[in-house]
């Protein structure tokens, strides 16, 4: 299969916050050749390049501002397009009760919740209409690490 062929198949890759950064091997070390790319076509591409130039294992990491998030090294001859679509897969998981972030950053110190409230006055604050009492009640959800 041509590498046009995969990379126009690959549409349906999920859309993840990170950078993939595609490293070839140099004897018992992996070297940054390149720049990160964003998405995993770019890294799909890099990858069959470094494959086909030195027939040698090749790492890719799936990685953003805090850190590596998921990394897997391809070997020549494995199925690269399963192997970066499903890069990020076992490690990236919500901690949001209803599936969404907190909306605007800053925003509960503009609607009068303190920065480093206490259970106990987020539970005051939970009581609240409107946007205070939606923050309030988010921030106690992922104080308790309620999925």
């Amino acid at each position: 299969m041509r590498i046009q062929d995969l990379l126009e198949n690959s549409s349906d890759a999920p859309k993840r916050h990170g950078f993939y950064i595609v490293q070839r091997a140099r004897g018992d070390r992996f070297e940054y050749p390149g720049s990160p790319t964003k998405f995993a076509n770019s890294a799909m591409a890099k990858t069959f390049e470094y494959l086909k130039q030195t027939n040698a294992p090749v790492r890719v990491e799936l990685t953003d501002h805090q850190g590596v998030i998921d990394r897997v090294i391809i070997q020549p001859g494995d199925h690269v397009k399963n192997a970066i679509l499903n890069l990020g897969q076992k490690d990236i998981e919500e901690n949001f009760a209803d599936g969404r972030g907190p909306g605007r950053p800053g925003d509960s110190q503009r609607q009068g919740i303190p920065k480093h409230a206490t259970m106990a006055q987020l539970k005051t604050a939970a009581k609240a209409k409107g946007r205070k009492g939606q923050l309030a009640r988010w921030q106690i959800n992922m104080r308790r690490g309620k999925k």
